[in-house]
């Protein structure tokens, strides 16, 4: 799987990633996550470090991508899946969750298939 750079930024184009990204606003989406979607695969995999702070409607950074988005991997050290996480994935078909979740948000996948 194509994987973003220890510093956040975008990968180069032909890593096979379409979207590396860090939340803009820290206090939103938990202290130390950041994403990226593997082109290849169509997976959103998501690191996180601790808790994930709800999101309101629209508001998770990845729904721009949400019709390329099969499937997602939380990477283990994330403890929740924060409320509307994967509201409007409606093409996503399989979660991996790790063993460090311990709670799921309300609608945190409201409308997937």
């Amino acid at each position: 799987m194509g994987r973003f750079k220890a510093d956040g930024t975008s990968a180069v184009e032909g890593e096979g990633v379409w979207h590396v990204g860090s939340a803009p606003d820290e206090r939103r989406a938990g202290m130390k996550l950041s994403w990226t979607i593997d082109r290849d695969t169509r997976t959103l995999e998501i690191n996180n470090d601790g808790a994930m702070v709800a999101f309101t409607a629209n508001e998770a950074p990845w729904l721009n991508y949400k019709q390329y988005i099969l499937y997602a991997v939380i990477n283990e050290g994330c403890s929740n899946i924060s409320a509307k996480a994967f509201e409007q994935l409606s093409y996503l078909q399989d979660v991996v969750l790790p063993s460090s979740i311990t709670s799921i948000g309300d609608n945190a996948f409201y409308d997937c298939s």
